[in-house]
């Protein structure tokens, strides 16, 4: 059975066929979980959700043959797991790590006045969207990159710069943010 078999199988009502699904992923999901959250217990639980996500995917789609993408149709139901699995991890890391997340984004000095001002200003999601529009494209897009916890070198890879490059953006662009803020 393929994978993209197994999906419409599994549409129809065949459990054996997400089992098949399962039995044949569910070490590499919890994997890709583990690499991106650095825990076992919250890979775990990362994986066990992306399971329950991609039942309910598989099983909400809309009927028929159009209903799975173009990639699903070559069989590549790995590609949908891997990418609900990071969004899954991404989603635990931004709940378990917010303030790291804040810290980040303004930089370690700064934390203290921004958990003050966060528990004081009911419309802190604003505030911090307002700083972000300050920024241009490229640079909006670095920040949250770093902020979801791409490491230097994943972003020196991704911008095809080199690493100090990367390092010197990612401190004008705090500079920059704090600037505005004051």
């Amino acid at each position: 059975m393929t994978d993209y078999e197994a999906m419409l199988a599994y549409k129809t009502g065949d459990q054996d066929a997400f089992s098949y699904l399962f039995e044949k992923y569910r070490r590499v999901v919890k994997s890709w979980c583990f690499r991106h959250l650095q825990d076992n217990a919250d890979a775990e639980e990362a994986s066990q959700q992306v399971w329950l996500d991609l039942s309910q995917y598989l099983l909400n789609a809309k009927s028929g043959e159009d209903y799975i993408s173009d990639e699903m149709k070559a069989g590549r139901f790995r590609n949908l797991a891997y990418r609900v699995a990071k969004n899954r991890s991404l989603d635990l890391i931004r709940n378990r790590d917010s303030q790291t997340s804040s810290e980040i984004l303004m930089g370690p000095h700064e934390i203290e006045n921004l958990s003050v001002e966060a528990e004081s200003a009911p419309d802190y999601d604003l505030q911090v969207n307002d700083l972000l529009k300050t920024l241009d494209l490229d640079e909006r897009v670095m920040i949250l990159l770093k902020v979801e916890g791409y490491s230097d070198e994943e972003l020196a890879d991704k911008y095809d710069k080199p690493i100090n490059t990367i390092k010197s953006d990612i401190f004008r662009i705090r500079e920059k943010l704090r600037s505005v803020r004051a």
